[in-house]
């Protein structure tokens, strides 16, 4: 759903910069998520608004057999839902 630019390590730091592009309602409690996953090591991220684009995945598809439930989780859509 996202796509790296760019990913580059901050010389004499620990840091580490990323660049991406990531769908509006992927960035909806992102910054939370990257705290929690970093165990509180990330920094808040910077988040700007680049460009709109065509999604190639419909983003109400749900899963509707046993199979795709399985391949996509219970959830079952391309897109985090619920901050839509």
């Amino acid at each position: 759903r996202g796509q790296v630019v760019s990913e580059d390590i901050v010389e004499g730091t620990n840091l580490f910069l990323l660049q991406a592009f990531l769908p509006v309602a992927e960035s909806l409690g992102f910054a939370e998520e990257l705290l929690k996953k970093t165990s509180g090591s990330g920094t808040a991220p910077q988040l700007q608004f680049s460009h709109w684009a065509k999604l190639s995945v419909d983003p109400f598809w749900k899963a509707q057999t046993e199979e795709e439930r399985e391949e996509e989780g219970e959830e079952g859509g391309h897109l985090f839902m619920k901050n839509i």
